[in-house]
């Protein structure tokens, strides 16, 4: 208030804000599943001696992460409107979203690299580094707060640069036990570049399709469409091989993986 912002602008940012954060956090379902099943490997690996079991384990936890972290960022960021509008039936919580989209790749990376070091019995430093991403955001929640031109979206920035922090910090208390683990082409640079893709693909089927069948559906099918073209494209680069595939529970995987390869989508 001291701002300059009524009590009732206050309240329509917080909640807002809260309507994204539980959308911003939903695409890490699947890296909370990594997680959990990465704990009692990388014990294993540790408890064995095995450091190049380990990294190999540490890295495909990243790579993972990453894969599916990347393009539900950009995908939340690019259809903020559109997915604001089909959830709430408004669009006020898009630029929220839009800032904390982040999080799909941050706290993914932040469970995966959690995991990687309860693994090897080193609990308190994830803890080490939440608490310092609490005080930054403390930090800014004061400076961004009090800015008249960002108003409740200043918390949005704050809890986005937060996660970020943790993350960094996750990565290099990682990364000075095992090594640098992270396969930069593969992991990174294929998965941005199919990214763009992703976007270019979603927003003009959206844009295209929300006259005919309205923002709902339209939504959905930019989506569902943009990540299979996501993934198709980096099946074709090779970042995703057959044994990828082949990882999803059950026969599933392995019939999956099979029929796309021998479309030719698929490396072994």
């Amino acid at each position: 208030q001291s701002a300059g912002f009524s009590p009732e602008q206050i309240r329509a940012g917080v909640g807002y804000m809260g309507m994204a954060v539980p959308v911003a956090q939903f695409p890490n379902i699947i890296t909370v599943a990594l997680s959990t099943s990465l704990i009692p490997a990388i014990t294993e690996a540790w408890t064995l001696k095995s450091q190049k079991l380990v990294r190999y384990r540490s890295e495909e936890a990243l790579r993972f992460s990453l894969l599916f972290g990347i393009p539900a960022a950009c995908g939340l960021a690019v259809l903020a409107d559109p997915i604001c509008q089909m959830l709430f039936g408004y669009s006020e919580a898009a630029p929220h979203l839009a800032v904390l989209a982040s999080g799909a790749i941050t706290l993914g990376l932040i469970q995966a690299t959690t995991g990687v070091l309860q693994g090897m019995g080193k609990m308190m430093i994830p803890v080490r580094n939440l608490l310092i991403g609490v005080a930054v955001k403390f930090g800014l929640n004061y400076v961004l707060l009090g800015d008249p031109t960002m108003g409740a979206l200043g918390a949005s920035y704050a809890t986005a640069i937060s996660w970020a922090v943790v993350t960094i910090l996750n990565l290099i208390s990682v990364f000075r036990r095992v090594g640098f683990v992270l396969q930069v082409w593969n992991s990174v640079i294929k998965p941005m570049a199919a990214t763009v893709v992703l976007a270019l693909w979603a927003y003009f089927i959206h844009d295209t399709l929300v006259i005919w069948i309205g923002n709902g559906l339209a939504t959905v099918v930019a989506v569902f469409s943009g990540l299979l073209l996501y993934f198709l494209i980096l099946m074709i680069w090779g970042s995703i091989t057959s044994r990828d595939v082949s990882l999803i529970p059950g026969t599933t995987g392995r019939r999956i993986s099979l029929f796309l390869h021998d479309w030719g989508f698929l490396r072994k």
